[in-house]
């Protein structure tokens, strides 16, 4: 898969999501990638701060992506509260 997107992609964390079920079956699995910091696969398209998020429910995916302001620990707090909302918007 990384062949062909980066590890920071919507692509990976549905994958990611969709196999963590096979690892911890729960009701809701949720899988999160992106850039808290500049290099990786940052472009111009996919800035510092871009963050994906899938979640798996009733066997139905659900993903979002983001783009956040501010330090690593900025981006991570805003990923986990918009993370919690579209969990909590979704059951």
């Amino acid at each position: 898969m990384f062949e062909q997107f980066t590890p920071e992609s919507q692509e990976v964390t549905d994958e990611l999501t969709k196999r963590l079920v096979a690892v911890i079956p729960a009701d809701v699995c949720v899988g999160v990638t992106g850039l808290t910091t500049p290099g990786g696969s940052e472009t111009r398209y996919k800035p510092v701060g871009t963050m994906f998020v899938s979640m798996l429910f009733n066997g139905q995916l659900i993903n979002a992506r983001w783009v956040f302001e501010g330090s690593i620990e900025d981006i991570i707090h805003q990923t986990v509260d918009a993370a919690a909302q579209l969990i909590m918007k979704s059951i």
